[in-house]
């Protein structure tokens, strides 16, 4: 990370996310459409950094708790 950034942490907290809800789930359209290239300008950036972190098939997902997304995975 950039020198002088914080990051603060609260155990207890739970994060939900809620794909596609904002945007859609279509890469093809509206504010989506850039996110492929987006993707590859991050990776690009961070490749260093996160080269040192764990991939996401070594993460464990949790099945989602919200009640209308019972059964999708979270990360």
């Amino acid at each position: 990370m950039p020198r002088d950034d914080r990051v603060l942490v609260q155990p207890a907290s739970t994060v939900i996310h809620c794909e596609g809800v904002t945007a859609g789930i279509d890469p093809e359209q509206g504010v989506k459409r850039h996110q492929v290239k987006n993707k590859a300008q991050f990776a690009g950036k961070w490749a260093r950094h996160c080269s040192s972190k764990p991939s996401r098939e070594r993460v464990r997902p949790r099945p989602s708790r919200a009640p209308k997304r019972a059964g999708r995975t979270c990360w």
